[in-house]
């Protein structure tokens, strides 16, 4: 997750997946540095994203998922690679939307957010797609 896209359905996959075979999940944040003085952190920190997230880990909790929460400042890429190589993640859960974000739109080695993610990292990826909610409710 990083501080303009909210990958609710990534979570949610890897909190079923880590009921199912007693797995913890690791949740992580990332704000954009260059953020005016913090104000990606209190915007998140006010806004309904943070009771929705904070509520999510509770439920899992009470469902007995172990789940570490983190939350960092920095490029997107660096922190995930260094979070996933620190923590040694065996699966690494995400949603193609977070990879499209302003803060991703730039790599320094020219590759595409994914291809640099995955170049660095030694874990599997799964990629689960967002579900279209609000375009099932107009056709209905």
């Amino acid at each position: 997750m990083n501080a303009q896209y909210d990958a609710w359905e990534a979570l949610g996959r890897a909190i079923s997946l880590a009921k199912r075979i007693k797995a913890t999940v690791f949740v992580l944040r990332v704000f954009n540095p260059e953020a005016k003085e913090g104000a990606a952190q209190e915007q998140f920190m006010k806004n309904s994203a943070a009771c929705r997230l904070e509520s999510i880990i509770q439920n899992a909790r009470s469902d007995s998922v172990n789940i570490e929460y983190f939350v960092t400042e920095g490029d997107f890429n660096e922190e995930v690679i260094r979070f996933v190589e620190h923590n040694k993640i065996s699966l690494l859960i995400m949603e193609p939307g977070i990879l499209e974000g302003d803060i991703l739109k730039n790599s320094e080695k020219g590759l595409c957010p994914t291809k640099d993610i995955l170049y660095h990292i030694s874990c599997r990826v799964e990629v689960v797609s967002p579900k279209n909610h609000f375009k099932n409710i107009k056709e209905r």
